[in-house]
């Protein structure tokens, strides 16, 4: 077995159980029917799901079995999560997180009842997944995403023209480490024409420099992973001044776009929570 799909597996899990206490809450906050549709019985998962959702008088009925209702939002959408496995994205760190993001989305789209696609992009549209409810096709596709060396430089518009040529509308979620270099006019429109038919979220990953290896009195030379041009770092809070300057320039592009992004980190509550406020908003 690859060792993705351990990782894969766990991330799912995760994701289900805290997404079922989101959604319990909720639908507890609603009127009977309001936003939510019934959707099926199924199986009470121990340490899954939340036992609150369990139906005692249906399980009753049934030996040896516990069952809860599934409810699921009125209105089906499609979840994209388009991501970028160019070079500056293979960090192990960076790569664990956007394997995180990549997964507790599309687990959670899946949980809502949606059809979730993906385009994985490089400096070309590397390969892509249409909108499905394909549970094995989504293991199989992140697998082979992520079970590989991520290589190549960043272009931020191939992917959008991916996207207008297979699909119309839908919930966006656009994974890149955003090098500033390439947030350009020319993006900027794109991105907005994009957004009148697509709820469009940048998820920012950093691509770290351990401070271990910076000390204050060593200047040392670190290399672009893609363009391959070296710049000198004298001290951690030259890199932090470096990482500022880029986070206040990707800020300004996108809010000028009307778009709000958000810095994401190994932190799998805060990736569904995201998703949660963004989906239930629609």
């Amino acid at each position: 077995m690859s060792p993705y799909i351990e990782q894969l597996q766990k991330i799912e899990i995760i994701t289900r159980r805290k997404l079922s206490s989101l959604l319990l809450g909720e639908h507890d906050s609603m009127e009977m029917g309001e936003g939510f549709d019934f959707d099926e019985y199924r199986d009470y998962v121990y340490g899954v799901d939340d036992p609150r959702l369990i139906d005692w008088k249906i399980s009753a009925k049934i030996p040896h079995r516990v069952l809860l209702k599934r409810f699921v939002r009125n209105k089906e959408i499609v979840i994209l999560v388009v991501f970028d496995t160019s070079a500056s994205m293979g960090l192990p760190d960076t790569k664990n997180i956007l394997l995180s993001a990549c997964t507790s989305l599309a687990f959670s789209g899946l949980e809502m009842g949606d059809d979730v696609g993906f385009i994985e992009f490089g400096d070309h549209i590397k390969n892509q997944l249409r909108a499905c409810k394909d549970r094995d096709g989504i293991y199989a596709f992140l697998d082979k995403a992520f079970n590989k060396e991520f290589d190549g430089k960043t272009d931020l518009l191939e992917p959008l023209s991916a996207i207008t040529r297979s699909y119309d509308k839908g919930l966006l979620f656009f994974i890149s480490d955003f090098p500033t270099y390439l947030l350009n006019e020319e993006l900027g429109e794109r991105l907005s024409g994009l957004s009148l038919n697509f709820d469009i979220i940048p998820l920012v990953v950093y691509s770290g420099i351990n401070e271990d290896i910076i000390q204050p009195w060593v200047e040392i030379a670190v290399q672009d992973s893609e363009s391959g041009d070296y710049f000198q770092l004298s001290d951690f809070k030259h890199f932090r001044d470096i990482v500022r300057e880029d986070k206040n320039k990707r800020d300004t592009f996108f809010e000028d776009l009307q778009l709000q992004p958000a810095y994401i980190k190994d932190d799998l509550d805060e990736i569904i929570q995201l998703f949660a406020l963004r989906r239930f908003a629609r």
